[in-house]
């Protein structure tokens, strides 16, 4: 249907932002296991754990 209409591979890009954008709110309102699932759905787990094991508590 895109290709149908005329758009481009930048054409969605915007909404392409918000979207990511708003995701990554969310996750970040649900506290840590938010977080975590968040980045374990986009990086998967192993690059999710060398995050977290490379992250220092903010204490």
């Amino acid at each position: 249907m895109a290709e149908s209409r005329g758009l481009s591979d930048s054409s969605l890009d915007e909404a392409v932002r918000a979207a990511a954008v708003s995701a990554a709110s969310a996750a970040s309102n649900d506290g840590l296991p938010g977080q975590i699932a968040f980045l374990i759905s986009q990086l998967g787990v192993e690059e999710t754990r060398k995050i977290i094991e490379g992250t220092d508590a903010d204490v």
